[in-house]
């Protein structure tokens, strides 16, 4: 979104409860962080958040488990389905 610093003035969204900064006070939170939260700095993130898999069928399907993935969208309804795994 570097573009946006060519416009004036520019403004952010929080990540974390929609509130609006102005660019200036966000670029040095930005070029610090992979992951920044204005209004909260002490949540930003220097590196992305990393978590273990493990490649065992049994741990992969249990993981999966209440995970859904949307179907369709239409007239305020949102259908989803649940994301199945097949481990080879």
């Amino acid at each position: 979104m570097r573009y946006k610093g060519d416009y004036s003035p520019s403004y952010l969204a929080d990540p974390e409860d929609y509130t609006w900064h102005p660019l200036e006070s966000c670029i040095p939170l930005l070029n610090r962080y992979h992951y920044a939260t204005f209004t909260h700095p002490e949540h930003s993130l220097e590196s992305p958040a990393a978590f273990e898999v493990s490649e065992s069928e049994e741990n992969t399907q249990e993981m999966m488990e209440g995970v859904k993935a949307t179907y369709s969208v239409g007239r305020k309804v949102v259908s989803l389905i649940p994301v199945t795994v097949r481990c080879l």
